[in-house]
């Protein structure tokens, strides 16, 4: 039991990871946590009695703000407990609700759990609440910053990569993330260019065709975050040419240059001219409608 572990080297017994812990090894119990949730998260919170939905209420909060629930499902308890508020159903206001749904949201963030389909799902449908929308946008940033942490070990090894000048392992991995919108985001750009700068010439030579494969007209729609990044390494290119003497240094950076200057190019224009998708204004079911509306 870890919890106890710790409590024994530490002093300090973390009781929800306890309680955790207890839960995960009784599969008879269902969580207190998971009990509650759909009672009050759900258009059949009329169906409750004062009592018990102000307990539930109650209940539901707390577990969120210890960070209980996947991330994705701190949208709709917002959407929820919004609603609540605006009803006089609860006698809490917005700030006090955020409150605890952020100090929960960060909690759940560290478990590093992400679902590409409830995100996808999160982000397709809009809320006529707009403190709501920008709660969601709060949420997304948890969501695409775990995907990044993850894909920082990704962009290390390309970094080792590069420095060796070991371009089939590099072409391999940028191949395997060709469309991936997290990868290029991910990276310490100052651990970039610093490796740009030790680099062979080969190393430079194959990031230029990889770079300008990266950001074809297709692609571009795709990496729009890549935008800063790639500012930062013009930057840096352009400063490495001015003090590179002619030769084959000079021209292989120039090639890597213009790659990247195209790429900003493709990018910039994708952001400006996304393509046009339908947007649904229904959800999961919102808390003023039922199922048959």
């Amino acid at each position: 039991w870890n919890s106890v572990f710790d409590f024994i080297l530490s002093g300090y017994l973390d009781e929800v990871k306890l309680r955790a812990e207890f839960e995960s090894r009784d599969p008879d119990r269902v969580p207190d946590h998971l009990v509650c949730f759909p009672l009050v998260v759900n258009y059949k919170f009329r169906h409750l009695s004062d009592d018990a939905f102000l307990i539930n209420a109650e209940k539901t909060l707390r577990y969120a703000e210890e960070g209980l629930y996947s991330i994705y499902d701190y949208l709709q308890i917002a959407v929820f407990y919004f609603y609540f508020s605006d009803k006089g159903l609860i006698s809490l206001d917005y700030e006090r609700i955020l409150i605890s749904l952020r100090k929960g949201l960060g909690k759940a963030a560290q478990r590093g759990e992400i679902d590409d389909d409830k995100y996808r799902n999160l982000m397709h449908f809009q809320r006529d609440n707009p403190v709501a929308e920008e709660f969601k946008q709060e949420i997304s940033m948890v969501h695409i910053n775990i995907i990044r942490q993850q894909k920082q070990s990704i962009m290390r090894r390309i970094n080792g990569h590069i420095r060796e000048g070991e371009i089939d392992e590099i072409t391999k991995l940028f191949q395997e993330h060709q469309a991936d919108n997290n990868l290029l985001p991910a990276a310490h750009m100052e651990d970039m260019c610093q490796m740009i700068t030790e680099a062979p010439n080969r190393s430079i030579s194959q990031l230029a065709v990889i770079f300008e494969e990266r950001y074809n007209a297709g692609l571009c729609q795709l990496l729009t975050d890549d935008a800063e990044p790639l500012q930062i390494l013009d930057s840096h290119l352009d400063m490495l040419l001015l003090i590179t003497a002619k030769g084959v240094r000079q021209f292989v950076l120039r090639e890597f240059s213009k790659a990247i200057k195209e790429g900003i190019i493709g990018v910039n224009h994708a952001k400006k001219h996304p393509l046009k998708s339908r947007r649904s204004t229904l959800g999961t079911v919102a808390p003023g409608e039922t199922q048959e509306e």
